[in-house]
């Protein structure tokens, strides 16, 4: 299945996945020093680690802000106020990151907020695709229905809140970045 997920069976092939970071669920093979996924990454993704992916990306257009994306399986701190606390804690005090992005509690929010700076970084949780989850019922939390996946678009021209947009829907961002490229 992982094979097939990150472009490496028959139907898939044109995939090209940016970055891919390991996780929890995963560790149970990692067995005297071997990563199965890192072998399964090698052909489809640019950048994979098992725990942190910082990438700065800078675009070809004149005087444009370069982006910084972090991705990370979890980030350190928790509040069962908003599933966000630890990226948008690190957000505040990592003075690059634009994009904060984790997986890892099977929850997902967004928090977008003006840090110092003026910057307006996005801390994102994505649930993944974990359902019946048996784990979550004994432990009492709660099993959300959304929040599987998000599409981020970047227009690398704006500055503030309108730098990145966050989508839920695949099709309204695929309907906004068209109209931007225009």
């Amino acid at each position: 299945l992982a094979r097939w997920f990150l472009g490496r069976g028959d139907d898939t092939a044109d995939l090209d996945w940016l970055v891919v970071v390991g996780g929890n669920h995963d560790a149970w093979s990692h067995s005297l020093g071997f990563d199965p996924y890192q072998d399964l990454c090698r052909e489809s993704v640019r950048y994979y680690d098992d725990a942190e992916v910082r990438l700065r990306l800078t675009f070809n257009e004149g005087d444009v802000e370069p982006l910084t994306l972090l991705v990370r399986h979890d980030f350190a701190g928790r509040s069962w106020f908003h599933p966000t606390h630890g990226p948008a804690k690190a957000a505040m005090l990592d003075h690059e990151a634009d994009i904060l992005a984790a997986g890892h509690l099977h929850s997902w929010a967004v928090l977008q907020q003006e840090v110092s700076g003026g910057r307006c970084p996005v801390a994102i949780r994505l649930r993944g695709y974990k359902h019946d989850d048996h784990y979550a019922r004994e432990k009492g939390f709660l099993e959300q229905k959304n929040g599987h996946g998000a599409m981020l678009v970047v227009d690398p021209r704006a500055t503030g809140p309108g730098r990145v947009t966050v989508f839920w829907n695949m099709e309204a961002g695929a309907a906004y970045l068209a109209a931007l490229r225009k």
